[in-house]
């Protein structure tokens, strides 16, 4: 019982940790690195597969916000391993989301599509309506910076489907492909793009976004 209790101390520390490190990463991104190293060998510890990684994900998470691609595609490849090995869905998503995310810094757009695709499908199979919308949005974005617009156009477009029917779940992914959308639609279905983005900026208090579509707007005036 005393063991027992014990993991479970220790679990929840290490959990807290993560927790840190993500918060950390909007404010002070050397200190999240550290932090994250530490959960890391918590659960290195613990040998908990589910915490394992979670760790080796919130690494890869903060190498990639250092720009530092290698590295973070090594933990983002280890948390894949660990997802799969507990046959976490979410986990698998989140980490295919991310590595194929590293690769589109790196234009390795082949790579990029690849495992995106896989975690669309992935969120289709378990049917998670959320990441679909998200995948979606980030191969469309990929095609962007591929500078192939009418593909990007049909990821967004599909992605958007689906974020307005999920949008009081997670409003954001509204928000992104909304902005994204509005980028490489026909000039006559753009400004009303930028209507409804501004409409669900304000509803989440996006300002980043806001500034973004007035911007837009500005043009039209």
């Amino acid at each position: 019982m005393t063991l027992r209790l014990l993991s479970l101390v220790d679990s929840t520390f290490v959990e807290s940790l993560f927790r840190a490190a993500g918060e950390l990463r909007f404010t002070a991104i050397d200190s999240a690195l550290l932090v994250a190293r530490k959960a890391k060998a918590g659960a290195e510890q613990l040998g908990n597969g589910r915490v394992l990684a979670k760790a080796a994900y919130q690494l890869s998470v903060v190498f990639t916000d250092l720009g530092e691609a290698d590295s973070a595609l090594v933990y983002g490849q280890e948390a894949l391993q660990h997802m799969r090995a507990i046959d976490w869905a979410f986990g698998e998503i989140l980490s295919l989301n991310t590595i194929g995310a590293i690769y589109r810094t790196q234009s390795n757009y082949r790579q990029a599509l690849d495992y995106l695709q896989e975690s669309y499908f992935k969120a289709e199979e378990i049917d998670d309506s959320v990441s679909m919308a998200y995948a979606l949005n980030n191969l469309g974005n990929v095609y962007f910076d591929a500078k192939e617009d009418e593909e990007a156009e049909e990821y967004y477009g599909r992605g958007l489907k689906i974020a307005r029917l999920v949008w009081e779940e997670d409003p954001y992914i509204l928000s992104n492909l909304l902005t994204n959308m509005s980028n490489v639609a026909r000039e006559e279905d753009r400004y009303n793009l930028l209507l409804e983005g501004e409409a669900v900026a304000r509803k989440i208090g996006d300002s980043t976004t806001l500034v973004f579509v007035w911007n837009k707007l500005a043009g039209y005036h």
